[in-house]
């Protein structure tokens, strides 16, 4: 099903799976390149879904076979160097990897091909990452002359460390799905498609109310935080939550009852 967005997309295709599953392909021939462009385009989508009530999951997917997220393009690597201010050229990518990280509700990319660099930094944004049978990470930046630039300096070593991520950037080689699942890249590495795992997983999210998925991810987003705050922002959000469901249980009861009333 498609989901009104009120705007034509390019490259970022949006369908509704499911009545509940925002699925968001990427699909810019022949590798999923990554430009200013692209990514402009990506945090318009997400703008233009997060309040959507029906929206309980993303799924981050690819229309291109063999290719999940690419590496910057070429050209546009070479305009944004040769700027006359390339860190401010730098800011659609920062609001692209932002608006993802901080997407309501649970968000699983399902890396089906080869995701590199750039590519790379959008993945981690993601809340779970799943690895199909030819899911290639390719760690490119040092080789470009350059380092991460859209937030992999500061995320990758939250997922798998400060040390690891050192030995994977200097190294500059690529990983494959059992090996980005043993760092800790990934959550899970699978013998076929990942999309089809991370439609299992997102199915099971959406079977429960978009406000425990909102909170969930709240609570889950804000353990970065000292314990204390942590646990705070934890038992707030559950006491809403047990709140708003004991306000609903008679109504739901007497629904079911038709003698309730009597």
């Amino acid at each position: 099903m498609e989901i009104e967005l009120g705007t034509a997309t390019t490259f970022w295709k949006p369908r509704l799976e499911d009545g509940s599953i925002l699925v968001l392909s990427l699909t810019r021939p022949p590798a999923n390149l990554l430009t200013s462009e692209v990514l402009v385009e990506l945090a318009k989508v997400l703008d233009r879904t997060e309040s959507n009530p029906a929206v309980k999951c993303l799924v981050l997917a690819s229309g291109i076979e063999g290719h999940f997220i690419g590496d910057t393009e070429d050209a546009e690597w070479e305009r944004i160097a040769t700027s006359e201010s390339p860190q401010s050229e730098l800011t659609p990518w920062h609001r692209a990897t932002s608006r993802l990280a901080s997407y309501p509700v649970p968000t699983i990319a399902a890396i089906d091909g080869v995701v590199a660099g750039a590519g790379l930094e959008l993945v981690v944004c993601a809340d779970v990452r799943i690895a199909g049978a030819e899911a290639s990470f390719e760690f490119s930046w040092l080789r470009r002359g350059s380092i991460p630039s859209a937030g992999g300096t500061q995320r990758l070593p939250k997922l798998v460390g400060k040390s690891k991520t050192f030995q994977l950037l200097l190294a500059g080689e690529s990983l494959g799905p059992e090996a980005a699942a043993a760092c800790g890249l990934v959550q899970g590495a699978v013998t076929g498609k990942a999309f089809d795992e991370a439609m299992v997983l997102a199915r099971k999210a959406a079977a429960s109310e978009r406000s425990q998925l909102v909170a969930l991810k709240t609570a889950v987003g804000g353990s970065d935080v000292p314990l204390a705050e942590g646990l705070a922002l934890e038992s707030r959000l559950a006491a809403s939550l047990m709140s708003s469901a004991t306000r609903q249980a008679p109504e739901e009861v007497g629904a079911a009852d038709p003698s309730a009333g009597e």
